[in-house]
């Protein structure tokens, strides 16, 4: 079993997005994967979740404001799911980095990115959202070809989008389907 616990969101309220309002008993589809909500409202300073199996269980301050409520919960989901998939998401980059590029990588994280797919940083830390748990696998295979790309080329170059195609020569559905969906992929 999971755990997560937030006591504040230290993000500016106003600047945190909130697209869903989750209610309790509610099923929540994620790629291939269903989850039931619990959602409790407590007496406490603080929110937290753990998640057992296909459960997900939110125990969420009742002197919060609704606003800051519906944050709350969302980021939770956000971050208990990504870190029961976090091994899943490291044994598929290592295995596409080992088909195609064969490079070092440092360290993979999901990250709470709400304007790009994924990031490749100097360091060679590989940095995958969280919305992408949204996404068909193939979807989330091509960012992670993308940002393992990264490793070899910094940039958008040719050579870059070459490197891409090689891996998966099918990339611009990947690409089109993101346009096409993207804005249903949130917390």
């Amino acid at each position: 079993m999971r755990q997560w616990a937030i006591k504040k969101i230290t993000e500016n309220p106003r600047k945190i997005k909130v697209n869903k309002v989750y209610k309790n008993d509610e099923i929540l589809k994620m790629g291939d994967n269903e989850y039931l909500l619990r959602i409790d409202f407590m007496k406490k300073s603080g929110s937290s979740a753990k998640i057992n199996g296909n459960e997900i269980h939110l125990m969420i301050s009742d002197s919060l404001p609704e606003e800051v409520k519906n944050k709350h919960i969302s980021c939770l989901i956000s971050k208990i799911i990504a870190s029961k998939k976090l091994s899943q998401l490291k044994e598929k980059i290592d295995e596409l980095n080992k088909k195609y590029f064969n490079k070092k990588i440092n360290k993979i994280f999901f990250k709470n990115h709400k304007s790009k797919w994924g990031s490749c940083s100097s360091n060679n830390n590989i940095n995958i959202s969280t919305r992408l748990l949204f996404a068909p696998e193939p979807v989330m295979d091509y960012v992670c070809i993308h940002e393992l790309a990264h490793l070899v080329e910094k940039n958008h170059s040719g050579k870059f989008w070459n490197l891409v195609e090689k891996a998966m020569p099918d990339y611009k559905d990947k690409i089109k389907w993101l346009r096409d969906n993207g804005d249903n992929c949130n917390f």
